[in-house]
Parts: C-alpha cells; structure tokens; sequence
C-alpha cells in the first residue's frame, strides 16, 4: 500500500542537492543521478553563490533555472529574465519567493 501511495506521488521540485545525492528525496534512481548535474543544482541553491554566477547557470543549464530563481542572491534583472521565459518550474519557485 505504501510503495503504490508513493508511485503516485508528483516529483519534488527544488530538492536540496544533499537529498539528491543520498538518494533521499530523488525522484530518480541512484544510478540515473549524474554528479555533475548535482554540483550544479547545489551551486543554483547556494544562497552565497556570486549573482554573476548565478546568471552563468541559469543560462548554461536549464535544469537550475527553478533553483535559481528560488535563490535569494539572484538579482531582479536575473528573476526577471527567468520568469520570462515560460518555464513552470521557475514560475513555481518565483510564486514561492512572493510569499
């Protein structure tokens, strides 16, 4: 019963990079979890990660946008392009940050 509740269960967006690198909260199997991609999800969360940087994995990787967007070090400017850009993600994590 439990495992069926849990296959119905919508993925978590924004997961701390920690859960995904112990398998925690990851939607994804241990083995489907590239490590680079969790380096660069940790970075996007980071809240003492550089804006310029921030706006360098917002456009290199799509994959951050909604962490980046979720970060408070990302710039109006920054938010402002993300939340151009249609992404369902990234307007999830900017409805967030207006609460």
């Amino acid at each position: 019963m439990q495992d069926e509740m849990n296959s119905n269960a919508e993925p978590v967006m924004n997961i701390p990079a920690a859960d995904v690198v112990s398998g925690g909260a990851s939607a994804a199997a241990p083995a489907e979890v590239d490590p680079a991609e969790v380096a660069v999800l940790a970075e996007a969360e980071d809240p003492g990660t550089d804006p310029l940087r921030l706006q360098e994995l917002a456009t290199d990787h799509p994959l951050a946008r909604p962490a980046v967007a979720a970060n408070p070090a990302a710039g109006p400017e920054l938010l402002e392009w993300l939340g151009a850009l249609g992404d369902a993600g990234v307007a999830e994590a900017l409805a967030r940050r207006a609460r």
